[in-house]
């Protein structure tokens, strides 16, 4: 076979480079004074494919040759920009429109917004190695060492995994990652309610919020839901899987019960590239052992 045949072209680098400088006036504001404009032209100037006919003049007009303006009357123009941006947007920068926009699509339980691991005090002797677990994992995930890395949160009700895993969802969201928390149950009902739909590609749509995510947090798995339920979650975390995207699982169930309830094609899923479950093994932190009483 003639390897040649198969060899990849290389399209060359293109920079806008300098090839002339001159003092001008600026023209917009006498405040301004002399300013150093410079002539830039692309480098090498871009040619149109033997299939883009008519393509010639378009790129010439694109790509010719030009002189900057004044920096101060762009600086003025950017600066009119932004702030008619920012009163449009309610009086917020669009970074941080954005930072918003990404904590609300985090889905985090009001309870537990603003929480972080650190808030986590052991009470337990048992819970001090969980929480440096927890602590190596968040550092992994924010950092982009994870490598789709997954956990299990297993314990019973009250024992602080969902805590715990929003506090690690909201470290990814305030160093500028995406993550998403959900119950099986929003996860089913959000799938669920686009079947029927006359829009092409929803169902797909809404596998891809849990899939394109840094971190999904799914609480409640063990619940029952039927097997639709397992299906829609084995659908994400394949996805996941497959774009090395990590997730935790919230679960009262122990390992043997998980298995028995999500199979154990999901279980790969989650082991795969050192996955680890994490026993809460101690009593509930939401009361210090009184029963919740009469009114």
């Amino acid at each position: 076979m003639d390897k040649r045949n198969h060899s990849t072209v290389e399209a060359p680098e293109r920079r806008w480079v300098t090839t002339a400088t001159e003092v001008r006036r600026c023209a917009e504001s006498a405040a301004h004074g002399d300013y150093e404009s410079r002539q830039e032209q692309m480098d090498p100037i871009p040619k149109p494919a033997p299939t883009q006919t008519g393509m010639a003049g378009t790129l010439d007009w694109l790509f010719a040759p030009r002189w900057t303006s004044c920096p101060k009357c762009d600086a003025d123009k950017q600066q009119e920009a932004d702030r008619i941006d920012s009163q449009v947007r309610g009086g917020i920068t669009e970074s941080e429109r954005l930072k918003r926009a990404s904590w609300q699509r985090a889905g985090i339980p009001k309870q537990f917004q603003g929480q972080r691991l650190s808030q986590w005090m052991p009470r337990y002797p048992q819970m001090k190695p969980v929480k440096g677990r927890l602590l190596d994992f968040e550092q992994d995930v924010v950092t982009d060492q994870a490598g789709g890395r997954s956990l299990v949160l297993s314990g019973k009700p009250g024992t602080g995994k969902t805590h715990a895993a929003c506090a690690i969802l909201a470290s990814v969201v305030a160093q500028g990652g995406t993550a998403r928390y959900a119950t099986i149950a929003d996860l089913v009902d959000d799938i669920a309610s686009t079947y029927g739909s006359s829009e092409p590609g929803a169902t797909r749509a809404a596998v891809a919020q849990f899939v394109d995510v840094d971190l999904l947090v799914v609480d409640e798995v063990g619940r029952d839901y039927g097997e639709h339920a397992v299906s829609c979650l084995m659908r994400v975390l394949d996805k996941r899987d497959h774009q090395l995207r990590s997730t935790v699982v919230c679960t009262n169930l122990n390992q043997v019960g998980l298995t028995e309830h999500i199979g154990e094609a999901a279980i790969d899923r989650l082991k795969r590239n050192g996955g680890k479950l994490l026993k809460f093994n101690w009593p509930s932190l939401r009361v210090d052992d009184h029963d919740l009483g009469d009114v």
